[in-house]
């Protein structure tokens, strides 16, 4: 098994997680010395809400995975959730990492057996509460294109050659295509846009587009300071003297933003990313996540860029590579 950062579950952790059911209730995962390794855990004693207890584990400064064993079961297992805890404190390698190691973990345990995935980078947004509102919202009944692109993973998965026979149902928050953003993505395709900025209710809507961005100078003023956004560009730069155009996905979610937002965002963002890249065939060869405009630097943008290619690594399991500024004068960090 494979991993674009070359950190893989350690075989301690796949025992542990072989071992979990049915009296594990939970798992926490970090990255130490290039593996990920089991930290502690939460046995089963009541219904996975009695024994919600992960809250001891989220550290302001220490990224971590939760495994989490819900009460409910297929033929064959237990259904998982994993939480990806990575506070904004954390080191920008660590965020990286974190970032890109969350795939090679779920796929080397058995994606068959994780129903879901939760992201956070405070405790309020991993509450219970929290939690059971995000099982409520991904219990909605599918739309016909949530269907097909159920049906289209499970296509994709059962192609892949791993470790087990197994297929990926991921569940998605169904947010509609506008009719305005569907003519922006078949623009865009066609290269007749260069830029999209879209929004996130309902459903996903069309904030901006055009022909004319296409530096990264271009977009920061226009990127909101108190919302979360998320922008599709075609980024032509040169590199070792030979020009290069790359498609990149950004995702701005400013620390003013609601957490209500935040979890929209965090939620749809993996949903309209891959309808993207299957239904228009838009190769997204850079996913990017940011807290501020000022965030965004081309130089390290065609850096990251031309690292992935040199590890010869796939735009579908590009890392969403997180960018923090310095912290403002006279702020200080939380100890670690």
């Amino acid at each position: 098994m494979s991993s674009q950062t070359g950190i893989t579950p350690s075989e301690e952790l796949k025992q542990v997680f072989l071992d979990a059911e049915p009296g594990t209730r939970a798992i926490r995962v970090v990255i130490k010395e290039e593996q990920m390794i089991p930290e502690g855990s939460i046995p089963a004693s009541g219904t996975w809400e009695e024994d919600f207890q992960i809250l001891q584990w989220l550290n302001p400064a220490s990224p971590c995975y939760i495994l989490y064993r819900l009460d409910s079961k297929t033929a064959e297992t237990f259904d998982w959730i994993i939480i990806s805890y990575v506070p904004d404190d954390s080191r920008v390698r660590e965020k990286m990492l974190y970032a890109a190691s969350r795939a090679t973990l779920t796929k080397v345990l058995g994606d068959n057996k994780f129903v879901d995935s939760l992201y956070g980078s405070i405790k309020d947004e991993l509450t219970l509460e929290s939690v059971k509102n995000h099982k409520k919202v991904m219990s909605l009944p599918l739309t016909l294109r949530e269907k097909e692109m159920q049906e289209l993973n499970r296509a994709e998965s059962e192609n892949d050659i791993s470790i087990t026979t197994r297929y990926t149902v991921a569940p998605s928050v169904a947010f509609p295509f506008s009719n305005d953003t569907k003519d922006a993505f078949e623009k865009f395709k066609n290269g007749e846009l260069t830029y999209i900025k879209l929004s996130v209710k309902d459903s996903v809507e069309l904030v901006e587009s055009n022909n004319d961005f296409t530096k990264i100078e271009d977009i920061r003023p226009g990127l909101p300071t108190d919302t979360p956004c998320f922008v599709f560009m075609k980024f032509p730069h040169q590199y070792k003297e030979v020009d290069v155009n790359s498609t990149i996905f950004i995702y701005s979610c400013p620390e003013k933003s609601k957490v209500k937002e935040k979890m929209t965002y965090s939620s749809a963002r993996n949903t309209v990313v891959n309808y993207v890249e299957s239904d228009y065939g838009i190769k997204l060869d850079k996913r990017i996540e940011i807290s501020h405009e000022s965030d965004l630097d081309e130089n390290s943008i065609i850096e990251d860029l031309h690292a992935v290619e040199s590890r010869n690594a796939s735009p579908a399991q590009s890392p969403m590579i997180m960018h923090k500024r310095p912290a403002p004068p006279g702020r200080r960090r939380a100890k670690k």
